[in-house]
């Protein structure tokens, strides 16, 4: 299973991408045992498309950038109760963390197996009206480390994402 992110990034990994800053090297301490929010009940639950997706930022230790992109189209569901926050994709990458009652979020996601390690810390704001959720703001970064074919990429990604409320 992968994080969150690799539903925000669609990554061959095969040069530099993004204006920004580089993003920052995360391990384990970063993304794991993030507190729960302030938010009561589950009012930002239900299903986001990601809409607009950018890489604002991609450093590599080994490999590169090239070819990788936000994964416009994506669906995200969010399940919140409480303050404690889980973002999952389609395909199963799960990200847990917080939401305070305003709409700011963070969550992370780490992944360890032998051909690939990934670190991902997302943080963002959902918007609301009326009690609803409308749409969503983020930047997620990662940290992957993966091993094809014995060709070893080693990168650092920062993607920015719009995403809009789709409903329950």
């Amino acid at each position: 299973m992968r994080a969150i992110q690799t539903a925000l990034i669609a990554c061959t990994l095969a040069v530099a991408c993004g204006d920004g800053e580089p993003p920052r090297t995360l391990g384990p301490a970063d993304v794991t045992g993030l507190p729960a929010g302030t938010a009561v009940g589950t009012t930002f639950s239900g299903s986001y498309l990601i809409a607009q997706g950018g890489v604002t930022g991609c450093r590599c230790r080994a490999g590169s950038c090239v070819g990788t992109r936000a994964a416009t189209g994506t669906l995200v569901t969010v399940a919140e109760e409480d303050g404690a926050l889980m973002m999952t994709t389609a395909d199963g990458s799960v990200c847990t963390g917080g939401i305070d009652s305003e709409g700011t979020f963070w969550c992370g996601g780490a992944v360890e197996q032998t051909d690939v390690s990934e670190y991902t810390l997302s943080k963002g704001w959902i918007a609301t009206a009326n009690g609803q959720p409308t749409t969503a703001s983020m930047t997620a970064e990662l940290t992957l480390k993966i091993s094809t074919n014995g060709v070893v990429s080693d990168c650092d990604i920062r993607v920015g994402a719009r995403l809009r409320f789709e409903g329950l």
